[in-house]
């Protein structure tokens, strides 16, 4: 009998699951387990086995690269960079993957260049380079860890200016791009007739929860064990409220996965971020509707609801997470799970 939800090594063997260990894992210490019939409590043992596994192999594979490391290159100062607690260690999992993510263009190209051979000249050829290649806006992102980079390079005592500082384009304002409600009950539509339910479901919860995707993308079934979904943030690590409306619950018995609630319907599995986002793309184009409008868009357009309901900020951000920054506010409004309710419903009744 095949699993519906593939996990690595996880086998099942008559009525029990088994988490199978491969020589070389039994070799650095993880072991075979009999993991029980409850399929659930199963997957949620072999995800912690192979977290561990991959543990081991990154320490291993980070010993290696350690010794091939040359002193003072770029490629040995992001290994250093990448053991700072007061930056990179500090950061949620979420922020520190979109690091490696930008270091992953910066070392093919500086990796095995000295940190004091890099000139101004150097950074602004890559950044043109990357921005002709993707977008400013990619080229921007990662020109800012870049920066970030080389400003541990002074902090290290290394260099004492940052030939990248201030490059690429002035900041703009910010987007403030928003759903309507017929473009999301447009793209929502266009999802389920493509039989793709699941960016449908996706879309609803983003827009009923102000929650980010990566959020909304781990968000397992056994999480929503009412109609407040406590959402630990994985950007922030932070604690946010959602309450789920009527529409979003009905939705979620008709379409919610197995043990993800959002799940591919090709793989059966859970989404991969670039996967989801590639298939998110495509439904919108055949919605037909602006290429500005943007997933993430969605956390906006709810905040932005609540907002104009008369919703306060301590309201708005026991849902969204964010920091309150209003000195009077944070003296007297904390948030919690009544403001996020009473956000909600102030929303609702706005509609």
């Amino acid at each position: 009998m095949t699993l519906h939800v593939k996990i690595r090594h996880l086998r099942k063997k008559g009525k029990y699951y088994y988490f199978e260990a491969t020589p070389k894992m039994k070799d650095m210490g993880v072991s075979s387990e009999n993991l029980g019939i409850n399929k659930h409590k199963a997957i949620i043992r072999a995800e912690t086995l192979n977290d561990a596994w991959d543990d081991i192999r990154s320490s291993e594979k980070d010993q290696e690269k350690t010794k091939l490391l040359k002193v003072g290159t770029i490629g040995w100062l992001i290994n250093r960079f990448q053991k700072d607690r007061s930056f990179y260690l500090s950061k949620a999992s979420g922020t520190q993957k979109e690091i490696d993510f930008c270091f992953g263009y910066i070392l093919p190209i500086f990796g095995d260049v000295n940190i004091k051979a890099i000139e101004r000249k150097h950074c602004r050829a890559f950044y043109n380079q990357l921005a002709e290649e993707k977008s400013d806006n990619h080229a921007d992102k990662v020109l800012k860890y870049f920066t970030r980079l080389l400003n541990f390079a002074i902090e290290e005592g290394i260099i004492q200016t940052n030939p990248s500082s201030k490059l690429g384009k002035k900041k703009s304002k910010g987007r403030s791009q928003v759903w309507t409600i017929e473009d999301i009950h447009k793209i929502i539509d266009t999802s389920i007739k493509a039989q793709r339910p699941s960016i449908a479901l996706a879309v609803q919860i983003a827009y009923n929860t102000a929650q980010r995707q990566q959020d909304i993308l781990d968000l397992r079934v056994d999480d929503l064990k009412s109609e407040l979904w406590e959402v630990i943030q994985k950007k922030t690590g932070k604690t946010a409220w959602a309450s789920l409306s009527e529409e979003t619950i009905n939705m979620l018995r008709e379409y919610s996965g197995d043990i993800y609630v959002i799940e591919n319907e090709v793989t059966k599995t859970k989404y991969e971020r670039y996967n989801f986002g590639h298939t998110f793309v495509k439904i919108r184009r055949k919605a037909r509707l602006s290429e500005n409008l943007r997933f993430h868009d969605l956390r906006r357009t709810a905040a932005t609801e609540m907002a104009n309901a008369g919703a306060t900020i301590a309201e708005i951000t026991a849902v969204t997470g964010h920091s309150i920054t209003s000195k009077a506010i944070e003296v007297y409004a904390k948030p919690g799970r009544k403001a996020a309710v009473s956000a909600e419903e102030k929303r609702t009744k706005n509609n």
